[in-house]
């Protein structure tokens, strides 16, 4: 039905008008009465949902006592039509308040679940409304035993055989959130590692847009909240982060994991690898949806296919070179990772979720009182408890990887500081920041092979104009620099026709082409190219807001235009987290890759040629708001000398005191300006890694 994809009002009153006409004019002693009377009582529901209007919800309730009334015993119809019925009196029950209502539905589900067959796929929705229905009353009433009890419910849905993943998943997110506000944090982390455990079973890529959509938006909660129940629960760190790289960013896992684990398995054990995609593609290929007994039998066929999955993935991990086949990173894994920098998680806690999520909506998040809060809340905790609470002495910075989560992907960790007080409170003057989507990101960067020989090309692509587009003045004198930059690196410049269809072609040695506002490069172009082979080098996003997620359902993926090149092969890129000044770029791009250059193109230039141009920017801007803030100072005492010497002077033609000949200079806006200026670096960012080996160079922009 158009209503529930498009979920426009037309739609609705028309589908409501249609549903009713049916349902009054079939006779009594039609076969379909009660499937019409039902599917009108839907209809009914629907309304309610729009305007709230309670008398919707008692008429439905009414033609649902009708239907079932008029529907045998054997039907499988009719459990659809008694679970509807306990729905909608569990509906009343929590408008109206306690009322019978709410021991009659009790008493349905109950009842369909006692009568409804072992392996009904609908087992699981039955169970977990049951559950949610029991939750409320023990908030009413306090006892243990009915909490204890819709806890069994939760577990006999998450464990259901023959129903779909997505619903056993669905029942492990909800027993979470009703653990964590209740503080059950054993159980809750109970149900996390429930869910966390069979994601890797999931086939993401067979699901339809709702279904994925619907996926990615309960891990995005999920995943947070289970690093806090891992916490709460007292489990430890590395249990903590393992649930998070479970957990979290569902695509770009998924992926992943395509491009590294499987791709090793094809490899090395091609027919597993086949079987593989076939049960997988086969476990999410069935449709639930039909009442019929024809769901039964898919509900068989899913049962046995999931359990024929879970011996494969049971013997691929038996294999040597694959015990942690799809599973998170091991302590020692994690440790290695971390061997040239701590790992820096940043969770957003459940009780602090609101918050956070109300600042990450701001549209200016790059202002000095964000960043001040940065600071204080977040960067000078951490960096005391790593000691690197120091500015180094010498040449050699520390490196720090930052892994935030949900909406906090969003902030500019890298740049928490107290900027205006110029006292080197500021990360940037303490380490050198990366960032990663995951940790198994970071070790995954680390195994890429490198290609036997070593490019000596870079693309160079400046996009001055672009349809529906502010005009970039500065884009073409951006890519002259670059040009002496290459020059000096004895890299041979490439310049390709900027469209999109050439972009598979050239991306296998660089990157960037552009089809502008006709046909834009999108993250889901580079998501669908493996460069993991070849690895490239550096991807340089000289673009606006290459590091924005708009879309709220998709946060928690941390997938954007700069994460998205890193997922599909590169190993270093550079990009911003909002919008960036034209004339800035030129600067900012200069200074960056005058350090590769210099430093013969080694991992380490990359972070470091950023850092190093993110601090002489800064410093620069710095330096003329010191210098500013000392004339007005000397300005406002001269001007009070003048006062006290001739407090009644007169203002002359010529400006007779300092006051006067300096008015435009002491109440302008330019503190406010170039305090502003002192952020132009700030959307910087770098995703990437080390590698000691020889490497692979590709040069981008």
């Amino acid at each position: 039905m158009r209503y529930a994809r498009v979920g426009t009002a037309r739609d609705s009153e028309e589908a409501f008008k249609i549903s009713k006409q049916i349902a009054e004019n079939t006779p009594s002693g039609h076969p379909d009465r009660s499937r019409w009377l039902g599917n009108h009582a839907a209809r009914l529901v629907e309304r309610y949902h729009t305007f709230k209007d309670v008398a919707d919800l008692d008429e439905a309730t009414a033609l649902l006592r009708q239907a079932i009334e008029i529907t045998p015993e054997t039907h499988t119809f009719r459990t659809k039509l008694l679970h509807d019925l306990a729905c909608r009196l569990w509906d009343k029950e929590l408008i109206r308040g306690p009322a019978a209502d709410f021991d009659e539905a009790t008493k349905i589900f109950e009842h369909i679940l006692e009568t409804a067959p072992d392996n009904h796929p609908e087992r699981v929705t039955y169970l977990c409304n049951l559950g949610n229905m029991i939750v409320t009353r023990y908030e009413r009433n306090g006892k243990l035993s009915d909490f204890e009890r819709a806890l069994d419910c939760f577990r006999s849905a998450m464990c259901q055989p023959n129903a779909p993943l997505l619903d056993q998943l669905t029942s492990g997110a909800t027993m979470l959130q009703v653990c964590l506000t209740h503080a059950h944090w054993q159980h809750a982390f109970e149900a996390v590692e429930f869910v966390f455990q069979r994601m890797p079973s999931l086939a993401l890529r067979s699901l339809n847009n709702e279904d994925k959509q619907h996926l990615l938006g309960l891990m995005a909660e999920v995943a947070s909240d289970g690093v806090a129940a891992a916490l709460f629960a007292e489990k430890g760190c590395l249990a903590a982060s393992n649930l998070l790289e479970q957990g979290r960013g569902v695509l770009a896992e998924s992926i992943e994991a395509m491009r590294v684990d499987i791709m090793q398995l094809q490899d090395r054990h091609p027919d597993l690898a086949k079987e593989f995609f076939r049960l997988r593609d086969e476990l999410e290929g069935h449709d639930s949806d039909s009442d019929d007994e024809d769901s039964l039998s898919h509900g068989d066929q899913r049962y046995k296919t999931g359990r024929e999955f879970d011996k494969l993935i049971d013997d691929i991990r038996a294999l040597p070179e694959f015990s942690n086949f799809l599973g998170p990173p091991s302590e020692s894994e994690i440790q290695g990772a971390a061997v040239d920098g701590p790992l820096v998680i940043i969770n957003r806690g459940y009780y602090t979720r609101e918050d956070i999520t109300k600042k990450a909506k701001k549209t200016d998040l790059g202002n000095h009182q964000i960043l001040e809060w940065l600071w204080d809340t977040v960067a000078e905790p951490t960096l005391e408890a790593l000691g690197l609470n120091r500015t180094p002495a010498g040449g050699e910075w520390p490196r720090i990887w930052w892994i935030p989560t949900g909406p906090l992907s969003r902030f500019p960790l890298h740049a928490a500081d107290h900027h205006r007080q110029g006292l080197g409170e500021t990360v940037l003057d303490k380490v050198v920041s990366s960032y990663s989507s995951s940790i198994k990101a970071i070790i995954h960067g680390r195994a890429r092979r490198r290609a036997s020989t070593e490019p000596s090309q870079a693309l160079l692509v400046a996009v001055e104009n672009t349809q529906g587009q502010d005009r970039l003045r500065y884009a073409t004198q951006e890519v002259a620099e670059l040009r002496k930059t290459c020059g000096k690196m004895e890299l041979t410049l490439v310049e390709p026709i900027r469209k999109k269809e050439k972009l598979k072609e050239c991306l296998q040695n660089h990157l960037f082409l552009n089809d502008g506002d006709a046909n834009p490069l999108r993250v889901a172009d580079l998501l669908d190219i493996n460069l993991h082979i070849s690895s490239p080098f550096l991807a340089y996003l000289s673009a606006c807001g290459t590091g924005q997620i708009l879309d709220e359902t998709f946060i928690d993926e941390s997938i954007h235009l700069i994460s998205a090149c890193q997922l599909a092969g590169f190993r270093h890129v550079i990009g911003t987290l909002w919008d960036v000044d034209d004339k800035f770029c030129v600067e900012m791009a200069s200074i960056t890759h005058g350090v590769i250059e210099k430093s013969k193109m080694s991992d380490e230039s990359v972070s470091r040629g950023l850092h190093k141009a993110s601090r002489e920017l800064r410093d620069s801007s710095l330096g003329d708001l010191i210098e500013f803030r000392k004339t007005k100072r000397r300005l406002r005492s001269e001007r009070t000398s003048d006062e006290e010497l001739d407090a009644s002077s007169d203002v002359g033609d010529d400006g007779g005191t300092a006051l006067t000949r300096k008015p435009k200079f002491l109440y302008s806006d330019d503190e406010e300006d170039l305090e502003a200026g002192l952020l132009n670096w700030v959307p910087y960012v770098h995703f990437g890694v080390l590698i000691s080996s020889n490497r692979t160079v590709d040069v981008s922009v």
